[in-house]
This record gives structure tokens, C-alpha cells and sequence, in this order.
């Protein structure tokens, strides 16, 4: 790879909900001018761009008016329009000729707002009305078992908005088994669009089978929704839409599910603000097609269902099959596979994230474009890894048991999975600003490519073993600008001679884990410390603040010594 000019380029959809994706729009170039002559200007460039179709879908599904309509958010309706359908055991009674009532099921066939009080026992309500038509279901303390199917149906409607009353509580239920190929296999299951919303409060129980199913979109904008399920939370074939509201779901699959196979357009989930807690045996959030989160506080525990085989992804917190997205929101995930992971990209621009994996923290098997925000990824196996990875603006904390950032499966090829999708494209590291900590019981930065740092502060600590290094790569290293400050064993360290500024390595006897390191400039005036998360025998310091010709004491716990450069 010839690897002329350092760059950086950045998602650049706008659009009103703030969210940014990984588009080829522009390049953010950043020129660098070094000590030695050897090393040109040069630029770490990803060939990796989503193909048309996920751009379009991008730009189709991001729009505010096509995501939410002001029906979606209307809890308001005109009480003296409106009809009752009355619930009392095992009997219907409404005083409305278009619902149509056979013992405990009520059936509307035209449009209308619907207010359904009272409980019910082995009954539903259906929706069969025409298909321009709209139906409002309010639902004003409801209370429905069903033994045979759900408890809401929807067989044919334009949309259907189901409205939780305020301060209402609402219980839905069944209790039957189910086939994947049984037709009403929800507690709520609709084949047309539909929409929950209001201030009221709705559980769900599936003691067989899903929660919510639609089979074209499930849009939620309000309302406190409890679901607990025997196999998916929510899910709907075309989108799953939410904004503003709360969340607990507990589910024997995934959490929350969009799955549409047979259009690009479709198959994706978006989410903005609310509160979500997510316990899945299962991926927690899983989209086919793109997943996007513009804001909100998520609490997500996935394991592995016992149903999954050898090479699916099961029991991850975040992913999707073509792209994650992440702008803004607070995270906290407990997995037993990858905290956040993409078939192609991920684009983390914003947020803070608190990461325990069993697997990898954060992967994306194309592009990876990590930008201000705070992680935290306290356990992982990888903490980072794409086939490309950059980081511009970020804290990023990071536990690993083997590499700490990972791009291509790395040097020694430990990670990354070649696939058809990006087995032939530029892969390596950028790391632009931003601070970064590792500790890795592998090697600190691992590359199938080049490794190029400008800017900002990396603090690495590896084994202390001539296995794993500071920083691994196949073809070069750039270093321009910034500081790192990398222990370990450095007796398999690559030649970090050809980088424009300045390098200082040092060879010691082995010092302990929570060694204290200073570095000071000839006034005495610190210029940078860190603490080694694990025994090391060897330093290595490249920083733009040291100075050819200008002398600087090093500190070592309680060993110090001068070096003039």
C-alpha cells in the first residue's frame, strides 16, 4: 500500500435527527510535517464505501417526516366521536354497529377511535377494516388472557394506533403454543403499520411466542411498555421505529428484531431517547438491514440462545447486517458475543459506553469509525476491530485478552475474519485525536496494513512477553503527531525508526504491575505520566513534545535516569 497524506474521512449524513453514517462525501485532510525527510505527507484512506443501496436506504429512512408522523404522536382524540367496547369476563358488549361482537371477540370493521375498558378471559379484539382506513384503540385499563391466539389481531387496516390512556395500567397475555409458522404469533400481531403511543402503561406476557409482531411497521412513541417473551420482544418485518419511551424487555430471543429478507429499504430499526432495558437469550437489538440510535439510556443483557449454531451471531448487544450508527444515547451492555457489531460498518459519533464481553467490544467487519465518545470496554477478548478502524475525538478505555485494537485479523492474523466484502480493500489503523488506553494481553494495536497516528494521546500496556507488542503491523507505521507511551517486552517490537518524531526506548530489569512512569522535560516540568497496568521490562515514548538536541529525565517507580535526544 502507498500511503501518501494522513486523512480521516468522517460520516457526513445531517438530517434532522442528527445522525451521521460512513459515506465516501469528503475527506478531512490532515497534513503533517515531521523530523526526517524519508516520510512524505501521507493518508490512511478507506476503500471501504456501503454500496448504493445502503445509501439510498440511508437517506430514504432518515428523513423526521417519514419516520414519525404528528399521527404517530397524537394521543388526543374527541370523546364524543368515539365509540365503547366494554370487556367483562368472558363477554364483548360496544354500543358501536361497526364492531362486531361473537361472545369474548370483538371485530371492528371501520374506521374510528375505539375506547376498550374491562377484563377479559380467553378473548381478543380484531381489526378487519378496510385497508384506507385508520383505527384508534385506546386502551383505558385493559386486561386480556388468550389461550389460543392473540389478543390483539390485526388483519386488515390502512394503520392501526393503539393509545395507552394516561396513568392507565394495561395487561395483554396468552397462553398457547405456537409454530414459526402459525400466522397470529404475537400477544399483539398486525398485518398492517401500527402505532403505540399515550402515557399510560402496557404489559405484555408471551408465555408461548413474541410479544409485539407487525408485519409491515412497528412505530412506539410513548407509553411505559413492559414485555416479557418466549421468543422476540418486538418485531416487525419492514421497521421497528421508536422515540420516547420506556422500555423493559425480557426475552428467551431477540429483543427487539426488524427482518425484512427481500428489500434493502427495509429491515431497519431506529431509535431516539427513552429508557431501555433489554435481557435477552438472544441478539438484544438486531436489524437486517441498518440499525441506528439517535439518543436515549440503554441497559443490555444478551447471552447465546441454546438454539444457536457454531457461526451465527447470537447474544450480541447491537447488530445489524449492513450498518450500526450511533450518534448520541448512554450504554451499558453485559454479552456473551460482541457488544456492537456490524456485517459491514459501524460509525459510533457520539455517546458513552460501559462494555463487558465475552467476545469483542466493538466490531465491524468493513469500516470502523469510532468519534467523540466515551468508551468503556471493561472485558472483552477484542476490545475494537474492523478491517479498517479509525478514531478521531474519542475516549476509549480498553480491557482486552487479546489484541486491544485489531484491523484485518492483525500482523500475526488473530482476529478479523476475511470476508468477500472486504478481503480486497485497504485495511489499518488511523488514529487522528482522542485519548486511548489499552491493556491488552495481546498486542496493543495489531494491523493487517499500516498503522498511522497524528494526533492525540495512546497509552498502551501489553504482556510482558516477546509474543505480543506495543504496536504490530504488516507494512508501515506513520507517526506525525501525538503522544504514545506503550510497556511491555519490546524484544519482538517492529522498527519504529522511519516515524517524523522523536522515539525514546528503554530497556529495564522487569518492573511490577501499577508502576508509576513520568516523563520531564530539562526544566523539570512534567510533560506526561502514566501508570503500566502490567509488569513490563521495556519503554517505549514517541511524542511531538520532545525535542531533538533537548534532554528529558525519565521516572520509573523509583528508578530514574536522564536521555538526551
Amino acid at each position: 500500500m502507498d500511503l501518501k497524506n494522513n486523512g480521516f474521512y468522517k460520516p457526513l449524513y445531517k438530517i434532522k435527527y442528527i445522525l451521521t453514517f460512513i459515506v465516501l462525501s469528503s475527506f478531512m485532510t490532515l497534513l503533517f510535517t515531521g523530523c526526517t525527510s524519508e516520510t512524505e505527507n501521507n493518508i490512511l484512506m478507506s476503500q471501504i464505501v456501503p454500496a448504493s443501496a445502503t445509501i439510498d436506504t440511508l437517506l430514504s429512512i432518515t428523513e423526521s417526516e417519514s419516520l414519525f408522523s404528528a399521527e404517530d404522536k397524537e394521543i388526543g382524540y374527541d370523546d364524543t366521536e368515539t365509540s365503547a367496547i366494554n370487556l367483562n369476563g368472558d363477554k364483548v358488549f360496544s354500543d358501536s354497529e361497526n364492531v362486531e361482537v361473537d361472545g369474548a371477540v370483538a371485530t371492528i370493521k371501520s374506521a374510528g377511535t375505539y375506547i376498550v375498558t374491562g377484563n377479559l378471559e380467553n378473548g381478543r379484539i380484531i381489526v378487519d377494516a378496510g385497508s384506507d382506513e385508520d383505527i384508534r384503540l385506546v386502551l383505558d385499563g385493559v386486561n386480556i388472557l388468550n389461550n389460543t391466539t392473540s389478543a390483539i389481531q390485526i388483519e386488515n387496516a390502512n394503520k392501526v394506533y393503539i393509545t395507552l390512556a394516561e396513568n392507565t395500567e394495561n395487561k395483554l397475555s396468552n397462553n398457547f403454543y405456537f409454530s414459526d409458522n402459525d400466522g397470529a404469533n404475537g400477544v399483539i400481531y398486525s398485518k398492517s403499520d401500527i402505532t403505540i403511543n399515550g402515557r399510560g402503561t402496557l404489559n405484555v406476557y408471551a408465555s408461548e411466542g413474541n410479544g409485539i409482531v407487525s408485519e409491515k411497521n412497528a412505530v412506539i412513541t410513548g407509553g411505559t411498555i413492559y414485555i416479557s417473551s418466549d421468543k422476540y420482544g418486538i418485531a416487525a418485518s419492514d421497521s421497528v421505529r421508536i422515540s420516547s419511551s420506556m422500555m423493559s424487555i425480557e426475552s428467551d430471543d431477540k429483543g427487539i428484531y426488524s427482518y425484512n429478507e427481500e428489500n434493502d429499504s427495509l429491515g431497519f430499526i431506529y431509535i431516539s431517547d427513552g429508557m431501555f432495558a433489554i435481557s435477552s437469550s438472544g441478539n438484544a437489538i438486531d436489524a437486517r438491514s441498518i440499525l441506528l440510535i439517535d439518543g436515549g439510556a440503554f441497559n443490555i443483557s444478551a447471552v447465546s440462545s441454546a438454539s444457536s449454531t457454531e457461526n451465527e451471531k447470537n447474544g450480541c448487544g447491537l447488530i445489524a447486517g449492513e450498518e450500526v450508527s450511533v450518534s448520541s444515547g448512554e450504554f451499558t451492555f453485559n454479552t456473551s458475543d460482541d457488544a456492537v457489531y456490524s456485517k459491514s460498518n459501524v460509525s459510533i459519533t457520539g455517546g458513552s459506553f460501559t462494555i463487558t464481553s465475552d467476545s469483542n467490544g466493538i466490531y465491524g467487519e468493513n469500516t470502523v469509525v469510532i468519534g467523540e465518545a466515551n468508551i468503556a470496554i471493561e472485558k472483552s477478548y477484542i476490545g475494537v476491530q474492523g478491517h479498517t478502524v479509525f478514531v478521531q475525538d474519542a475516549s476509549l478505555n480498553i480491557t482486552s485478552d487479546d489484541d486491544g485494537i485489531n484491523a484485518a485479523g492483525g500482523n500475526d492474523g488473530s482476529g478479523l475474519r476475511e470476508t468477500s466484502s472486504n478481503s480486497n480493500a485497504t485495511s489499518g489503523i488511523g488514529i487522528f485525536s482522542g485519548f486511548i488506553s489499552i491493556n491488552a494481553s495481546g498486542d496493543g494495536i495489531d494491523a493487517k496494513g499500516e498503522v498511522s497516528v497524528s494526533d492525540g494521546t495512546i497509552m498502551i500496556s501489553t504482556a510482558d512477553n516477546e509474543e505480543d507488542m506495543v504496536i504490530d503491523y504488516s507494512d508501515d507505521l506513520y507517526i506525525t503527531g501525538g503522544t504514545i507511551l506503550g510497556t511491555g517486552n519490546l524484544s519482538g517490537e517492529k522498527n519504529f525508526s522511519e516515524t517524523e518524531q522523536q522515539i525514546i526506548t528503554l530497556n529495564l530489569d522487569s518492573q511490577p504491575q501499577n508502576t508509576f512512569i513520568e516523563i520531564l522535560d530539562q526544566s523539570g516540568n512534567l510533560i506526561f505520566s502514566d501508570i503500566a497496568e502490567q509488569p513490563f521490562s521495556n519503554i517505549i515514548v514517541s511524542s511531538s513534545l520532545l525535542q531533538k538536541g533537548y534532554t528529558y529525565t525519565l521516572k520509573i517507580g523509583s528508578y530514574a535516569t536522564t536521555i538526551t535526544i
